[in-house]
């Protein structure tokens, strides 16, 4: 059964057949922020990386000459049955849109005042409103937000986009 608010297709598993190499990796990528997953055998890692896995670190030993091969070709027949069976691992849906922009009245107002600057705010995407809406509600100063709107109408009145300077020219 899958626990709750593991995103099984971010985690790590760790394959360490012996030793403590797999609870010192696990250990690491937990202080890391990383949610990592001890494997001791070759079934339990196949049956781990079928849930869902971003990554599999391999530890020293299970790179032993006479074990890795035997562990890896017992992981390639098995890969390749639960190919032929058709299993496919669920692919992450889209997150949800992010919903429309909504800025604050006084910017409104003030476009409100300036036709040319609200035609151009008015036929951008949501995207682009939202990068001016952002930029003035960031502010952490009331002159701050106040230079923030006199700049976006100015750019706005000459039909700019809020990083106008880093797009292509011609």
């Amino acid at each position: 059964m899958d626990k709750p608010g593991v995103e099984y297709d971010r985690r790590v598993l760790v394959f360490a057949p012996i030793g403590h190499d797999g609870g010192l990796t696990q250990d690491l990528l937990r202080r890391a922020g990383i949610d990592g997953f001890v494997c001791s055998s070759v079934d339990h890692l196949i049956g781990e990386f079928v849930r869902g896995a971003g990554v599999i670190i391999l530890t020293e030993e299970a790179l032993d000459d006479r074990g890795f091969a035997r562990y890896l070709v017992a992981l390639v027949r098995r890969v390749a049955a639960l190919n032929d069976q058709g299993v496919k691992v669920p692919r992450r849906q889209k997150a949800a849109p992010k919903p429309p922009p909504t800025a604050p009245a006084d910017f409104m107002k003030a476009l409100r005042a300036n036709k040319k600057a609200l035609a151009a705010f008015t036929a951008f995407s949501p995207s682009h409103k939202r990068e001016y809406i952002e930029w003035i509600g960031e502010a952490k100063t009331v002159e701050t937000r106040q230079r923030r709107m006199a700049t976006a109408l100015e750019w706005l009145s000459a039909g700019k986009s809020r990083n106008w300077k880093y797009q292509k020219q011609g």
